[in-house]
């Protein structure tokens, strides 16, 4: 073998090996991140409990659980505010071994996910290492679901409630009343929401002037609950980073946000269709 082939050898083989072992650390670093997050969950003996963070990258005050499927970790932010279960391509990735072809869902662990492949429905996708929502078609499945944000845990199949607020369903999106300062304004429940934000209607109603864009209330009453002092935003406030599909609807309702579930259990009752704060 002349010299010149040798060097050219040698060249690639280098070159191989440094390509290699950089895919290698990437895909190392993965696994590590996926294993350091895994670790922050709380075990649980119960099946009908499902431990959940508050503080997931980029999802801050949201309940994420996770589930293990196919020998690996899917990291789920437990959303009131979602219709549908969905996988990101985060998630997608994970399981791309296990979808068909051409499939606009996949069966994880009995569970329908749609396929959201172009993150249409994500935020901060490149920031945050969430998989996907679990949204009310899973939730309804289990009769009465606590959200217990003391304990941080969630509670499937939990006994009714016998009293409670009423909510009703419109295109899987949980609608009930509120108040505030004594008027009766009708909202959206969404544990997926970071904070409550309110609509334009909402703002003119209570004399704000139009560069309002967020205020401290107090006099709001949900359920049996008083809050004093909640930080709401104007929902068209440009500084809320919401998904495109989600942006029209969220402008034209009341978003019942996390702020008003933290240190509290949230109950919802889907077959008699109510809910209560406690």
């Amino acid at each position: 073998m002349s010299y010149l082939k040798k060097e050219i050898l040698r060249f690639i083989i280098i070159y191989s090996i440094i390509f290699l072992g950089a895919y290698l650390a990437i895909d190392n670093s993965e696994i590590i991140e996926t294993h350091r997050i895994s670790k922050r969950f709380k075990k649980s003996d119960m099946d009908n409990v499902l431990p959940f963070i508050l503080d997931f990258p980029s999802h801050e005050h949201n309940p994420v659980v996770k589930m293990k499927a196919n020998n690996k970790y899917l990291f789920l932010l437990v959303d009131t505010g979602a219709i549908k279960n969905e996988l990101n391509s985060n998630g997608i990735a994970k399981m791309i071994n296990h979808i068909p072809i051409d499939s606009e869902y996949v069966v994880i662990n009995n569970i329908r996910f749609y396929l959201d492949k172009e993150d249409k429905y994500m935020i901060n996708v490149d920031e945050s290492p969430i998989d996907g929502f679990l949204g009310t078609p899973f939730l309804n499945t289990f009769g009465t679901v606590t959200f217990d944000y003391v304990n941080q845990e969630i509670i499937l199949c939990d006994s009714e409630l016998e009293n409670g607020t009423p909510f009703h369903v419109y295109k899987n999106h949980l609608y009930c009343d509120f108040e505030v300062y004594g008027k009766v304004f009708e909202g959206v429940i969404d544990t997926g929401a970071f904070c409550s934000a309110f609509n334009d209607q909402f703002f003119i109603d209570n004399d704000y002037d139009d560069d309002v864009l967020k205020c401290m209330i107090s006099g709001l009453s949900l359920s049996n609950k008083n809050y004093d002092d909640i930080e709401i935003y104007r929902t068209s406030n440009p500084a809320l980073k919401v998904n495109e599909p989600a942006r029209d609807f969220m402008v034209a309702n009341n978003i019942l946000g996390a702020n008003l579930f933290l240190n509290h259990k949230l109950k919802i009752d889907f077959v008699n269709k109510k809910f209560e704060i406690f």
